[in-house]
This record gives structure tokens, sequence and C-alpha cells, in this order.
């Protein structure tokens, strides 16, 4: 399960090309390819995504999209969301809430 934690403008590691890699790197139909995804980033800036440090601030459809992405490989079979606690939480922020709900209609 590698641990995607960017988004799709991070300068040095974005979302598609790196999943991509994850998914070329899978060469046996034993291996099944789950995803991490980065949910807690939503709503904060990335300071580590150089010209997509606003990115998750920006877009409240990034866990969505990049789901759209993960199904559409061969060899997924499923994903998994950090935090938990961000999905659930009673204090989301409204940008958060977006996201959790584009991401909710894609289930």
């Amino acid at each position: 399960m590698p641990q995607l934690y960017y988004g799709f403008n991070n300068s040095s590691k974005p979302f598609s090309e790196t999943a991509a890699q994850w998914a070329d790197a899978v060469t046996s139909d034993k291996i099944k390819l789950c995803f991490g995804m980065s949910f807690y980033k939503s709503g904060k800036q990335d300071t580590y995504a150089g010209n997509g440090i606003n990115e998750w601030c920006e877009n409240s459809d990034i866990c969505s999209r990049q789901l759209g992405i993960m199904r559409g490989f061969k060899n997924y079979y499923g994903f998994a969301v950090y935090s938990y606690s961000y999905l659930f939480s009673d204090n989301k922020s409204e940008i958060i809430e977006k996201e959790y709900i584009n991401l909710k209609n894609m289930l």
C-alpha cells in the first residue's frame, strides 16, 4: 500500500505520475494494489508540494479525482484514507466537508 500523499500539482511527486509508477511496478496478478490517500491535507497548505502548495486549499475534489484515477489501473484493489478522524470529525471546515461528500459520492 503506497502512501500517495501528494496532490496533482506537487512539483516533485505529482499524484498521477506517482500512482502510475506504482501500478507499473506490480507485475504479478497475485499482488493486489491498494493506495493510501491523504484526506488529512484537505483544506491545508502542503508546504512540501512546491507549486502545489495551495492545491489542497483551493480544491475540494482532489481525493475523488484520485480515486477515479486509481480505479483505472488494472491491478487496483482498493484504497485507505488517512486519517479516519478527518473523515468523521464533527467540526469539518467547508472545504473538508465538500471533499468528504465528493469522495463519498464515488463509493
